[in-house]
């Protein structure tokens, strides 16, 4: 609720952002049947290394993949950890 004002635009959050990152996240459906460019969009976001990065520890089958999609996750927790603290710290000021 750092950037929010009120609790309608949480709805809109999960109308545009939640729903298209479960679509393309590989979560109900393997990312290699979508189009190419759906494929490139999809691994842009973090759900898709996260359901990647699960689906590989509940194999068993680990591989150099794996730890590709953990250091593309860790970046991404990286990113949103620097961006909540300036966030925050811009809300607290004000």
């Amino acid at each position: 609720t750092a950037t929010r004002r009120s609790d309608q635009s949480f709805a809109l959050i999960g109308r545009f952002v939640i729903t298209p990152l479960f679509l393309l996240g590989g979560v109900f459906f393997p990312l290699h049947q979508l189009p190419q460019l759906l494929q490139g969009i999809a691994w842009l976001t973090p759900l898709a290394h996260g359901v990647a990065l699960a689906r590989s520890l509940s194999l068993g089958a680990l591989s150099a993949s794996a730890f590709v999609h953990l250091a593309v996750l860790l970046v991404y927790a990286a990113i949103g950890i620097a961006a909540a603290r300036i966030t925050l710290q811009r809300r607290l000021v004000q």
